[in-house]
């Protein structure tokens, strides 16, 4: 099995009320470091915690960004901007249609039976 086929297959990161996850349960970034960035992309302050997300010099379509990708399976997550709001100063811009919102105590179901 390829990462590539695992990440069509899930595509989903979980979102759940304090936290977004990702394929496998884990915790990536908590709905309190979300703020509204005007540029229509959910977007948080900073991860989780470490080695919630990696981040990778991306070139691709002809600019230089940071990628931000699980840590845990390499799913392509969205962005890191250095033009976020204190204290961190960074915008994790992340891919919304990865996103899922879930309600306070609703289980997590990764995959449907």
């Amino acid at each position: 099995m390829t990462k590539g086929w695992i990440i069509k297959a899930v595509l989903a990161a979980l979102v759940v009320h304090a936290a977004i996850l990702l394929f496998g349960g884990l915790v990536l970034f908590r709905s309190g470091e979300k703020f509204e960035s005007g540029t229509g992309w959910p977007s948080f302050t900073r991860p989780v915690g470490p080695g919630a997300v990696r981040e990778k010099r991306d070139v691709s379509h002809g600019m230089i960004r940071t990628e931000v990708l699980c840590a845990r399976c390499d799913g392509h997550l969205g962005h890191v901007f250095p033009d976020g709001p204190p204290p961190t100063g960074l915008r994790y811009c992340m891919n919304s249609v990865a996103m899922k919102h879930l309600n306070e105590g609703e289980p997590v179901v990764l995959v449907e039976p």
